[in-house]
């Protein structure tokens, strides 16, 4: 039986298509997710529950996304490539009551939580890549980031599970995805729908509860949660801030190296983080990752540390400087809030 659907494309207009050729490639609470070939291209697409449909909106909160990343597109130098790829569909429509969004399909495909978990697909991605590439897609992604921040875009969800490498028109990079899930801080109508998954190198909430940070994630069952800062409870908006940086500069970080910036280190207590902040004060050490302290106070041996800090200045000053502020000197001061943003770290606010 052939079932026809009409789905709006940006650069060809309206074309029809047999939904019954469609090949369905996994199944969700939220959508279902199809493989599609038109004209000879391969598609994915998503199709939302009608519950979703009606409470997501998923249809008007990309168009929304897109009309404030348009405006702010000369600030941010051209929106980067590895958000705008995968990150919005090409195409819009509707089947039945549900909405239904196309997205370019990436050859390929593997997510960086793929490659940090397998010591196969890191040694491949880092034979692959070269340090420039690497430093250019991790630069890349903090701008797309930075680009969703100051369009008060909220993800909570940008995890390692949500970024893919593969290939694009040709062009083999690291491409967000899920975006469609997104929230708009102060925004009634586009409300965080979506919270990370469990399997995602996720944020410590339980260890920075125990280090004095008041934050808790919201339940599946306040979802939808407008992002309505004055009306928002304080522990639910301090780790919807303190999740956008903690996650972004992960994710940078397993883009540069394949892996977190913590790997190789000890585990530290709050007590142990303020003493290196305190020992780096006295002495008026510049930030670095991981901290010199960690060295001097007998916790890396030289060779460690030198390893490691040759490795992630790679990375650059700023945000080397910015891992060290929110991971260490926030974390150490007890901070409800991250002191910097993404933006900040590139300089752009």
């Amino acid at each position: 039986m052939v079932l026809r659907t009409s789905l709006v494309f940006f650069d060809k207009g309206v074309v029809e298509t047999d939904t019954s050729a469609w090949e369905m490639i996994d199944s969700g609470g939220e959508a279902d997710i199809y493989e599609m070939v038109l004209k000879g291209s391969k598609y994915v697409v998503k199709v939302f529950t009608e519950k979703q449909t009606s409470l997501a909106k998923p249809v008007e909160r990309v168009s929304e996304m897109l009309s404030r990343l348009v405006r702010l597109r000369h600030r941010c130098g051209g929106l980067p490539r590895s958000l705008v790829a995968r990150g919005f569909p090409v195409a819009v429509g509707a089947r039945g009551d549900s909405a239904v969004l196309v997205f370019r399909y990436i050859e390929d495909f593997k997510t960086l939580a793929d490659i940090a978990n397998s010591f196969e697909e890191l040694r491949a991605y880092l034979a692959e890549n070269n340090l420039a590439t690497r430093i250019s897609m991790a630069r890349d992604v903090l701008k797309a980031l930075a680009c969703l921040d100051l369009a008060d875009i909220v993800h909570v969800d940008l995890t390692t599970a949500n970024a893919a490498y593969g290939v694009i028109d040709g062009y083999k990079w690291v491409y967000l995805f899920d975006l469609e899930t997104a929230a708009i801080m102060g925004s009634e109508d586009y409300a965080l729908a979506v919270i990370p998954a469990r399997d995602a190198h996720y944020m410590p909430v339980d260890s920075l509860n125990i280090a004095g940070i008041e934050l808790r994630a919201p339940e599946p069952s306040d979802l939808p949660l407008p992002l309505l800062p004055s009306k928002l409870p304080r522990e639910y908006l301090s780790w919807v801030l303190w999740a956008q940086v903690w996650y972004g500069l992960q994710l940078v970080s397993f883009t540069f190296m394949g892996m977190g910036p913590f790997q190789g280190l000890p585990a530290a207590t709050i007590d142990y983080w303020l003493e290196i902040v305190e020992h780096e004060k006295e002495r008026g050490y510049e930030y670095t990752w991981p901290p010199r302290a960690m060295h001097e106070l007998g916790v890396l041996e030289a060779n460690e540390y030198r390893e490691l800090s040759n490795m992630w200045s790679g990375l650059g000053e700023n945000i080397v400087r910015g891992m060290y502020q929110v991971f260490v000197v926030d974390v150490a001061e007890r901070r409800r809030t991250p002191s910097i943003s993404l933006p900040m770290v590139l300089g752009m606010r």
